[in-house]
């Protein structure tokens, strides 16, 4: 659960917090739990949810920011594979909110861009532009990192 809470979160105290209220609604929902499907699932699936509810709570913003590759940049995919998941998970946590959130909802979660659009209130274009600016932004930072570890 900490791991999700930290993947929405964006690490550090919020983190912990997110996690304290997951556990907290797990705790208060457990009797809502149908025994269809796999427990690890459902507990999964009511955490992402819990910490929507929290980053809403807190005023969350979708991020307009040009990310862009540098010029002449670009990722090689042996350069990701010399990274670390640690390192790729802490690119994934630097992202601004907007971007992090709905990159965790579709590409990690696997939900679709309307099954995002309705969980964060958002429109589907909307999910697609932030995914796809995260994604640009994640391959920016990466590529950054695999020119430094040159």
């Amino acid at each position: 659960m900490y791991a999700i809470c930290e993947r929405y979160a964006g690490g550090g105290h919020s983190a912990r917090d997110f996690a304290q209220e997951a556990w907290l609604t797990a705790f208060a929902k457990l009797a809502s739990y149908r025994h269809e499907g796999s427990f690890e699932g459902w507990l999964r699936k009511l955490t992402a949810r819990q910490c929507i509810t929290l980053l809403r709570r807190r005023g969350l913003r979708l991020e307009e920011l040009p990310e862009v590759l540098p010029q002449g940049a670009h990722l090689a995919p042996e350069a990701i594979e010399q990274l670390a998941v640690a390192e790729i998970l802490a690119q994934i946590a630097g992202l601004p909110d907007g971007y992090r959130l709905v990159f965790n909802l579709v590409a990690v979660e696997g939900l679709t861009h309307a099954e995002c659009a309705a969980a964060l209130g958002i429109t589907e274009s909307a999910s697609r532009s932030q995914l796809t600016r995260a994604r640009q932004a994640l391959q920016r930072r990466l590529a950054q990192i695999s020119i430094l570890c040159q």
